[in-house]
């Protein structure tokens, strides 16, 4: 199941001027983030043209630190040493 209609006002929240409510969209976020269909689902609203362009934004941009947090940096090391040289 996709959490992209629960994850629309959670980034909605994030882009509010109120210090308040952006605090708890982020907590929210991490808590989402903990889904496995979180990339997807993120990944996705960034893709909807019916979504406005800040909340596609504000999803693209938690994608890419979602991506920067799990990505495996050890696997793409030992890809690269094992790669021939030239």
């Amino acid at each position: 199941m996709s959490l992209a209609p629960a994850l629309l006002p959670v980034l909605q929240a994030t882009l509010s001027p109120d210090a308040t409510t952006r605090r708890s969209a982020e907590r929210d976020l991490t808590q989402a983030q903990a889904h496995p269909d979180f990339a997807l689902s993120i990944l996705q609203l960034t893709q909807d043209a019916a979504v406005p362009k800040a909340i596609r934004m504000s999803a693209a941009l938690n994608f890419k630190n979602w991506i920067k947090a799990n990505w495996a940096v050890s696997r793409v090391v030992s890809l690269r040493a094992a790669r021939p040289s030239t």
